[in-house]
């Protein structure tokens, strides 16, 4: 009788021999739907490799019982099925699984960590393409877009505990990152922040609130962004600034930021207290320049618009010297606007 592994096997080769097939009888065929059918080709050949290393993997079985951190617990009787949604398409994995006995809770299934499965259905390289599509568009539009090319279509509901998952790892990830090489920073070291308004979904306001703002859609919530970064002068002339074609000209030769680390926080509870998007990453900015310039013997340059909370919070944040710099574009901006209120 063949066995599984040997069928996947078969099955492998014969999808291979079917995307050769494809070359020779597509003599006809315009290559852009030759490259849609050897796409599709691909897929499911991919799915079937994924399956046939799960396989190899066998189900986990470490013997009649499992000595953990937690207790000892024996192995259940069935194989217990679990949903994985790989970038090539779903399929289920078949695991040993131990505990006290079926219908209760499972303590261990080794096959997951060996595996190293997600907590989820999704896979970790799914989940990635996911999240950085929802960095340019909403969640349905990136799940719309990544559809399209993998014929995947996970719902919004499973793709936004993805958000919230990765998002609770960020602070940690943050912390373990070395710093920038020496060799790689620039002479200039810049903070930088910013409020942005944030639209909010019904169920993440207060409950107070909620029928209040029925009549009233897209309601936001204020959100401030920060960075920490090095960089090298770059020095020009008024005339560079202010003429539009020295300027775009110029713009080539600016020098790009080194080791620029980002920070985007809403309102939040930080030990028990509120505090607000701006305290919490204004306090990510003074932790990163301490730990970047511990002595405080470089100068920082705080770079904001013409918002007042931001330049109080970053004097009042620290005793460390730095020099304010109002953002151009902004600046601009409030003299015309002045101008227009006092001069028509």
């Amino acid at each position: 009788m063949i066995s599984i592994h040997e069928e996947l096997v078969l099955q492998a080769h014969q999808q291979f021999d079917a995307l050769l097939a494809l070359v020779e009888e597509a003599k006809s065929q315009r290559i852009d739907c030759f490259e849609g059918d050897v796409f599709a080709g691909l897929l499911g050949m991919g799915l079937t490799l994924v399956r046939l290393f799960v396989v190899n993997k066998g189900t986990g079985d470490a013997g009649p019982s499992l000595d953990t951190a937690a207790g000892v617990w024996k192995r259940l009787e069935n194989l217990h099925p679990r949903r994985y949604v790989s970038i090539f398409g779903e399929l289920t994995i078949d695991r040993t699984v131990y505990g006290t006995r079926e219908k209760q809770k499972i303590q261990a299934a080794p096959l997951d960590a060996q595996l190293g499965l997600p907590d989820g259905d999704f896979s970790y390289l799914l989940q990635s393409w996911l999240q950085e599509r929802c960095l340019d568009t909403d969640y349905a539009g990136s799940i719309q877009g990544l559809a399209a090319i993998l014929h995947l279509n996970p719902s919004v509901r499973s793709v936004e505990p993805m958000t919230r998952q990765m998002a609770a790892d960020v602070p940690n990830f943050q912390a373990q990152q070395p710093l920038p090489p020496a060799a790689e920073q620039a002479e200039l070291l810049v903070a930088t922040a910013d409020h942005k308004g944030v639209p909010m979904v019904p169920r993440d306001r207060p409950t107070a609130e909620r029928d209040e703002e029925i009549e009233r859609p897209g309601v936001k919530r204020a959100a401030c962004a920060g960075a920490v970064y090095t960089t090298a002068p770059f020095v020009r002339t008024a005339d560079d600034v202010h003429d539009e074609v020295r300027r775009k000209a110029r713009a080539a030769e600016r020098p790009p930021p080194q080791g620029k680390v980002i920070w985007a926080e809403r309102a939040q509870e930080v030990d028990g207290e509120a505090a607000s998007g701006r305290e919490v990453v204004l306090a990510n900015i003074g932790a990163e320049l301490d730990r970047r310039d511990p002595t405080e013997t470089q100068r920082a340059i705080v770079l904001c618009d013409g918002e007042r909370a931001l330049w109080t919070t970053f004097a009042a944040m620290r005793g460390r010297p730095f020099v304010g710099i109002l953002d151009l574009w902004h600046a601009l901006t409030y003299w015309w606007l002045a101008a227009k209120v006092f001069h028509g």
